[in-house]
């Protein structure tokens, strides 16, 4: 355990680019114009989420009794503003993936890990969990303190403004309640792109040069020979609907309708249920997924324990 552990941090710090200062960057670059709204608007400050209004253009708009639900709203809606540093954490850990095991064989630093007590296993394990899970681990984190930076500049532009007792909404703000949905969903996510993942790790590992192109080529001769062949697409679509979160939504639009006219509406609908969960290990397709996941990282292995160069 603890030698995984040395070598995720050992990957946190050689990608500390992508996985801790890109999501700040972009962080701070939307909280710099949320901020710049919010102080020198010269019109006064509106607020619309959903059914939460607030105008402060000389009107005092909250009301002490509805801060639960104005606080469950602003958490959910500035944590919607987080929504970029996902997505681009995503799109890195995309990269990261595809460059790991070449990048070792490029910079020769392979040698020096087959020189410590570390198994190939472990090693390749190591970079799929960093760039699968904790680079996108630490996007939320990022995400959630943005939100909490909004949410006290928010009440703080009320409080100059004239709002009374605007501090109470946050108080309610459901900050782990929307982390652990945040985490939740992401870790679905992740298990249903896994089968994507692990191919670009394994290619990671067979490509003598230009492992991007070399991880593209057959998929494009997949889909072109089927569509020739056979005139269908299930490949692309297979490839998009995992990648594109389109099979995460339709298993939680399944335990929506498990809950019937109890389903809740408005943003609490956004935050994770256990029957969520429990549509997503129903599906025949997540788990043939993540079979053929395991057979990349397994061949990812082989490859790296029989290269060096």
């Amino acid at each position: 355990m603890k030698t995984m552990v040395g070598l995720i941090r050992a990957e946190i710090l050689q990608h500390r680019g992508s996985l801790l200062i890109t999501p700040l960057v972009i962080a701070g670059l939307i909280a710099a114009f949320v901020l710049a709204q919010l102080f020198f608007s010269t019109s006064g400050v509106n607020i619309e989420f959903g059914s939460f209004d607030v105008r402060l253009d000389g009107r005092r708009i909250i009301d002490p009794d509805a801060f639960e639900s104005v606080g469950q709203t602003v958490g959910a809606a500035f944590g919607i503003f987080g929504v970029p540093i996902f997505f681009v954490a995503n799109v890195l850990a995309f990269f990261v993936m595809l460059s790991a095991l070449y990048e070792e064989r490029a910079e020769r630093t392979v040698l020096f890990f087959k020189s410590m007590p570390v198994s190939d296993t472990q090693a390749v394990l190591a970079k799929y969990v960093t760039a699968s899970f904790i680079g996108p681990f630490i996007a939320i984190a990022v995400m959630m303190g943005l939100t909490i930076v909004l949410s006290l500049s928010t009440a703080i532009v009320f409080t100059v403004r004239g709002v009374p007792q605007v501090w109470g909404f946050l108080l309610e703000l459901p900050l782990l309640r929307l982390f652990t949905s945040l985490a939740g969903y992401y870790s679905l996510y992740a298990l249903w792109v896994a089968p994507i993942f692990a191919y670009l790790l394994m290619m990671s590992a067979l490509a003598p040069r230009s492992p991007f192109l070399f991880a593209l080529l057959p998929v494009a001769v997949a889909v072109i020979a089927e569509a020739i062949l056979f005139g269908s697409d299930f490949v692309a679509s297979e490839i998009g609907n995992r990648g594109l979160a389109i099979y995460l939504a339709e298993a939680i639009e399944t335990s929506r309708s498990l809950l019937g006219a109890r389903a809740e509406t408005g943003f609490d609908a956004y935050f994770m249920r256990f029957t969520d969960i429990l549509a997503t290990l129903a599906v025949p397709a997540f788990w043939i997924g993540l079979g053929c996941a395991a057979l990349f990282l397994t061949v990812a292995i082989w490859s790296r324990s029989r290269k060096t160069l």
